[in-house]
């Protein structure tokens, strides 16, 4: 069985506005995290991603750096998203049937906080970083549903004619 990578690529940008956007084209403006609010100049983006069982980070600059563990230790990662403005890494589990998250930091030292409980195979994970909502799809209750970025006010937003969605991208900017 091979490994699964969920993968986001994200331009930090310094101004305190912005939030880090999925590019696939060239970025401009980039950063590199030094830690929760520093930034220095980079010249390409940073990679996060999910491997079952850790979540990690690199620098695509450098061809052959070494992926960086930023939470390790995981059961099932399945999806991952970044808040920049807070510093809030999400993911959901699917074997801890939970959403967590953790604040970015390089030391390791951070502990993860379950974020949703309860979610039978929470797939794919969304964060909007404008209206401050984290969104997700559970593909064994054929559900996409939304909380705030802390777990409260939960609710079901689609449930109809869906059949195990797994993924979902959010657009905050256009609504």
């Amino acid at each position: 069985m091979g490994i699964c990578f969920r993968i986001l690529l994200f331009c930090l940008s310094g101004d305190a506005v912005s939030e880090p956007r999925v590019k696939w084209a060239k970025c401009s403006n980039l950063h590199h995290i030094q830690a929760v609010g520093t930034a220095t100049r980079s010249l390409a983006p940073l990679l996060l991603y999910a491997n079952r069982r850790d979540l990690r980070i690199v620098d695509v600059a450098h061809e052959k750096a070494n992926a960086t563990v930023v939470v390790g230790g995981l059961e099932d990662a399945a999806a991952v998203d970044y808040v920049y403005s807070q510093g809030l890494i999400y993911w959901s589990d699917v074997s801890e049937e939970a959403i967590k998250r953790t604040f970015f930091n390089q030391s390791g030292a951070s502990t993860a906080q379950t974020v949703v409980p309860g979610l039978a195979a929470p797939d794919g994970l969304a964060c909007d970083w404008l209206g401050k909502k984290l969104y997700w799809t559970d593909s064994d209750t054929n559900r996409i549903e939304v909380a705030e970025l802390d777990g409260s006010l939960r609710k079901v937003v689609f449930w109809q004619e869906l059949d195990q969605p797994r993924a979902i991208a959010l657009d905050p900017e256009r609504g």
